[in-house]
């Protein structure tokens, strides 16, 4: 599904997470994080968990992903029981403000 499906769809329906790869072509995985991140505050609706999905694992790209808004940030490939607890391993999660809202 291209990026830009995928804001449509989180505005559309409520999901348990959102996996965002981060390497799109129309819009990338940090543009459509922060339109979703946008919307979700202008809604109050800013408790779902977007976990970056990529193989860029170059310095300081986790940290530009949770800029962005993301929550965790997975480099491909990965292994599935490492979906469970994305944030266990590093301990990295963007801020969020007083209502979990993050971005």
């Amino acid at each position: 599904m291209i990026t830009t499906e995928a804001v449509k769809r989180v505005r559309q329906r409520t999901y348990a997470a959102v996996l965002m790869d981060c390497q799109m072509p129309e819009m990338d995985g940090l543009e459509a994080t922060r339109v979703i991140r946008r919307k979700m505050v202008d809604s109050d609706t800013c408790g779902l968990p977007i976990i970056a999905l990529t193989a860029n694992v170059t310095r300081g790209y986790r940290e530009e992903c949770l800029a962005a808004g993301m929550d965790a940030y997975l480099a491909k490939p990965f292994k599935q029981k490492q979906l469970a607890r994305p944030t266990e391993k590093d301990g990295s999660r963007a801020p969020a403000d007083e209502r979990g809202c993050v971005g």
